[in-house]
């Protein structure tokens, strides 16, 4: 249970939908919203760098520095109480994230490239995040806002080089928005292939070997599955 066990993923991604909607309609909203659900700055920040690419390409360079300048501020008072209490937070902050990547293997890619390519595995990672840096900002910039942002949702899971599968949840409003817009071909390969995925997943949760770190293939499998109706216009019943 994400709340029960102090988990944030949902309310992030609550937060990361409100400041895209917002973005033109109340900036200082948006950048309140964006501000709450950086607040794990691994998974946010792919959202910061898509409403950039889309502020750059729409409203220009004036606009954003205005945006970004709000959530510079906005930043800064939420977290001023931090310095006050816990002057160290940053550099504990950074220690936790250092100490947990080297002592638990995650379910991210990053983490298992280093285990299967050793010293490869940064300059892999850097292509792959490229590579989709490159799709993002295409997203942003010619695609309508609110699939840039269930893209970028996604794909944060399959990119971040910090995740856990609590994080997973940024992967279920992609998959549920094509379902909505798919036909019943599209539907049926969607849930054939989420069907394949739920089952794996309760395998390896069963097994007496389970480690949090198996999973590091949902998000590729969910994101595939997704992409096929999506990209392929005679699964879809409408223009997503």
């Amino acid at each position: 249970n994400h709340f029960a066990l102090g988990q944030v993923s949902i309310l992030s991604a609550l937060c990361l939908f409100g400041a895209t909607k917002l973005i033109k309609k109340m900036p200082w909203g948006s950048a309140f919203l964006l501000t709450l659900g950086m607040t794990k700055p691994q998974i946010g920040i792919f959202i910061l760098f898509g409403i950039i690419i889309y502020q750059l390409q729409h409203d220009g360079i004036k606009v954003l520095f205005s945006y970004l300048s709000k959530v510079f501020i906005t930043t800064l008072a939420l977290i001023l109480t931090l310095f006050i209490v816990t002057p160290n937070w940053i550099p504990d902050f950074i220690t936790s994230l250092q100490s947990n990547t080297s002592k638990w293997t995650h379910p991210s890619i990053l983490s298992q490239l280093r285990i299967w390519t050793g010293n490869w595995s940064y300059f892999l990672w850097g292509l792959l995040l490229i590579s989709l840096l490159w799709f993002m900002a295409k997203m942003w910039g010619t695609y309508q806002l609110h699939m840039a942002l269930l893209w970028t949702l996604a794909i944060t899971v399959l990119i971040t080089p910090y995740v856990w599968s609590w994080d997973f949840v940024f992967l279920l409003p992609l998959f549920v928005y094509i379902f909505s817009v798919a036909n019943w071909k599209g539907k049926i390969i969607l849930l054939i292939g989420y069907c394949i995925i739920w089952g794996s997943i309760a395998i390896i949760q069963t097994s007496e070997n389970f480690h949090n770190s198996r999973f590091w293939w949902v998000p590729l499998a969910l994101i595939t599955i997704s992409a096929i109706p999506y990209f392929s216009p005679n699964m879809k019943n409408k223009e997503a």
